[in-house]
Parts: structure tokens; C-alpha cells; sequence
């Protein structure tokens, strides 16, 4: 019933991720759980509904609907996790589908806390528990960062028309600069799922820095303006434009291998 005032769940979702609180949408693809649900509310992970991976060995089709689950959650920066999976086959398809976290008889039934303790110390996970993300996901992942930094140069570019004169609300063209983390949206990937793959990468450390640095600046241009700065702030602007195409080049020539140059 809550859900259904997306107004009032949306601010209350907003307040709880300002305290440190993760969301999670349950059930993904069903129901209350539907692709709307992402377009106004701040989740931070969808749980795939097991009624699809259930069936995932059964044809094409099954495969091509968590495909298409597991970019948008790639597009929209959020954690995935498949529920239900029952079995090694269904697990290793969906690592090659770039949805390595599971959920599902596959790992235990319920249990006593009695029997947990055992469990925990008998557990002897499959091999695709150990391995890398699967084929597909170096492609989900150049798609995945270049439409997040391509929605921060579409705001900067339009807080460049702003501070050029065009009448306008500066962080109406940036939502983000509003947001309780003040992260953009290509921000946000570099600080949660970028940095827990590639972190330890020093090309992917020098990517973020340079993102952080063009957010600060990005800032800086809503600052109310002085007298004789107008000038000034058109000239960093187009400067801050103009790196932000240098880091969408970069990004554009990005390989389809994990750990290549960046």
C-alpha cells in the first residue's frame, strides 16, 4: 500500500540511504516489483525473481530477459541478485550473464542456527563461485559507464547554457548536485560497483580522481555569482565541458577485456 504513494516512499527511501541505509527491491519483474519502480525510487540492489531463473535452462528467451535485467541494473548502478537458483548449471549461466551473486536451494535450505554452524564450516562452494564475471559482462560494462558519464556531461553541458545566460534552475540541470550523497551518476558507479571491481586497478584510481575533480568543479559553477565573474564562470565552463569530452573519449576506447588500459 506504502508503494503506492511513490511520492512519500521516494523522500522516505531518500532519508533512510542518507542514514546509511540500503534499499533492496525483492522480486524483480513481478508485480509491485516492475521496471517503474526504478524510475522513482532509490533502491540500491534488485533481486531477480526466481520465476525467471528457474527456467533459465528452458530457452533463449529465458537468457535474453536476465541479460536485459543485468544491464539495466549495470545502467542504473545498482546490485544484482538472483533468487532461487537450485542448481551448478543454473549458477554458471548466470556468472556468464554477469549476474555472479545468487540466492537459492543451490546454497542451502533453511536451517537451525545449530545447523548453520555446521554448514558455514562444511560449506565447500562450486567453482563458479570462485570465478571471474562472465563473458558478456565487459561489454554490459562499457555500455554500463559510458551512459552514466554521458548523463554528467549532458547536466554540465546544460549548466554550461546556464551560467552562459540562458534563464534556468543550475542544479535542474544537474538532479545530482541535489542528491544526499552529492554524487553524480557516474560518480556513484565509480564509488560503489566500479570500485568494487576494478579498484585495484591504478588506471581505474586515476579515473575516479579525475571524475571527483570535474564533480568539484561542476559545483563550483552554482555558486551565486559576483559582479565581474560572469566572464570568468563562462570560461570554466566551457573548460569543464571540454574535459568532460576528453573523459568520454577515453571512456570510448575503453577494451572489451577486464584490467586493460582505461
Amino acid at each position: 500500500a506504502y508503494l503506492g504513494e511513490r511520492g512519500a516512499a521516494a523522500a522516505a527511501l531518500e532519508a533512510a540511504r542518507a542514514r546509511g541505509v540500503r534499499t533492496v527491491l525483492d522480486d524483480f519483474g513481478t508485480a509491485y516489483a516492475s521496471l517503474s519502480y526504478l524510475q522513482d525510487l532509490p533502491v540500491d540492489r534488485i533481486k531477480i525473481d526466481g520465476s525467471f531463473t528457474s527456467r533459465l535452462l528452458q530457452g533463449r528467451r529465458e537468457e535474453a530477459i536476465i541479460g536485459g535485467v543485468v544491464m539495466t541494473a549495470r545502467l542504473l548502478g545498482l546490485d544484482l541478485v538472483a533468487e532461487g537458483v537450485e542448481s551448478d548449471a543454473q549458477a554458471e549461466l548466470l556468472r556468464h550473464l554477469g549476474c555472479p551473486k545468487i540466492q537459492g536451494y543451490r546454497i542451502a535450505r533453511p536451517m537451525s542456527a545449530e545447523q548453520a554452524e555446521a554448514w558455514l564450516r562444511d560449506w565447500d562452494p562450486a567453482p563458479w563461485a570462485h570465478a571471474e564475471e562472465g563473458v558478456l559482462t565487459p561489454l554490459f560494462d562499457r555500455a554500463e559507464v559510458l551512459a552514466l558519464a554521458l548523463q554528467d556531461w549532458g547536466g554540465v553541458r546544460a549548466l554550461a547554457r546556464v551560467v552562459g545566460g540562458k534563464p534556468a534552475d543550475p542544479p535542474g540541470c544537474c538532479p545530482w548536485l541535489r542528491a544526499a550523497d552529492g554524487r553524480s551518476p557516474f560518480g556513484r558507479w565509480l564509488a560503489g560497483p566500479g570500485r568494487d571491481r576494478y579498484g585495484h586497478d591504478p588506471a581505474f584510481q586515476a579515473l575516479a580522481a579525475e571524475q571527483e575533480a570535474l564533480a568539484r568543479a561542476t559545483r563550483r559553477l552554482t555558486a551565486p555569482l559576483d559582479g565581474g565573474e560572469r566572464a570568468q564562470r563562462e570560461e570554466a565552463a566551457r573548460t569543464l565541458v571540454g574535459r568532460y569530452e576528453a573523459l568520454l573519449r577515453r571512456l570510448g576506447a575503453l577494451p572489451l577485456t577486464p584490467g586493460g588500459p582505461v
